[in-house]
């Protein structure tokens, strides 16, 4: 016998719980993890939600199998290598302050998997941090390179295989850098006194 009908995708329920002893992490070998919610007692809750949810549209004799919970951590993670990279002001060391590689403060396209300082910054954007102050250098460095015609150039072309041209070479104004170069500073402007705030700006002439 089917369903009943009503089951819509976005339907929602909720439900309310008081994190107690028993639903921190903790392993009878291991002892005590953290005193935090346990990812296994977030997902025995977030059955019980789905449970909540089909109910109403199951009939009395139907059951519901199949479902199924991912849980993935990532913001610690993500958390550490944000901060270990600010820490070093996106292109230094943390001990001596020196730049760890030239090359890290030209800009690339394709990057590849190799890192510079227009990368750091993108990836700053993609997760909608407002920039810290430690990533004023790198900021006076991207903005440092604008060209008078409002474009980034290509400054280190990385070898590999490509299909077709993306670029007209290195020292030559770069269609992607200056969109990249731009997507940021479309987020932030940094004024004189590291005032930060909302901006459009104009396009860069680039064709």
């Amino acid at each position: 016998m089917p369903m009943r009908e009503g089951l819509r995708p976005g339907a929602e329920a909720s439900v309310t719980i008081s994190v107690t002893d028993d639903m921190v992490a903790r392993f009878e070998e291991l002892g005590l993890v953290h005193p935090v919610y346990s990812t296994w007692s977030m997902v025995r809750h977030v059955e019980l939600a789905s449970r909540k949810v089909i109910l109403p549209y199951l009939e009395p004799d139907e059951e519901a199998v199949g479902y199924s919970v991912s849980v993935t951590h990532l913001a610690p993670a993500r958390r550490r290598g944000e901060e270990y990279l600010l820490e070093r002001k996106l292109v230094r060391r943390k001990s001596t302050g020196e730049v760890i590689n030239p090359t890290w403060l030209q800009f690339s396209f394709p990057t590849r998997w190799h890192y510079d300082v227009l990368r750091a910054l993108e990836y700053f954007r993609s997760v909608g941090n407002v920039p810290d102050p430690r990533m004023d250098e790198a900021i006076d460095v991207l903005r440092s390179k604008q060209q008078p015609d409002g474009t980034w150039l290509l400054e280190n072309t990385h070898p590999g295989k490509v299909h077709f041209a993306l670029e007209d070479g290195d020292s030559r104004p770069s269609r992607w850098n200056t969109v990249r170069a731009l997507r940021f500073e479309d987020v932030f402007v940094i004024d004189n006194v590291g005032t930060r705030f909302p901006s459009r700006l104009v396009d860069c002439g680039h064709r």
